[in-house]
């Protein structure tokens, strides 16, 4: 199983990736990694509630030695937060 979560904390200006991937690769030649599980947030920037949001991807029989976990930068903040610009992504696990 590959599992990570995110910290969505609009206060304090931490938002959730717009996009998680899960890539595997049996080297650690950036042109053999594959992704094998992609995840829209689907959460908006604007919901106030502090959320951590996990992404998990079970697998019975895949055999890689490397794992990257990729998240995507979900823009510029909106313009009602006291911070506007571009923000930051917590890592949870």
């Amino acid at each position: 199983m590959i599992r990570v979560g995110f910290l969505q904390n609009v206060t304090t200006w931490i938002f959730l990736p717009s996009t998680v991937s899960f890539l595997v690769s049996n080297t650690d030649a950036e042109s053999d990694f594959i992704s094998v599980a992609e995840f829209l947030t689907g959460i908006p920037m604007e919901d106030k509630e502090s959320i951590v949001k996990e992404y998990l991807w079970s697998f019975s029989d895949l055999k890689a030695i490397y794992i990257r976990i990729r998240a995507n930068n979900p823009g510029p903040m909106p313009r009602l937060a006291s911070g506007s610009g571009k923000p930051e992504l917590g890592v949870y696990r």
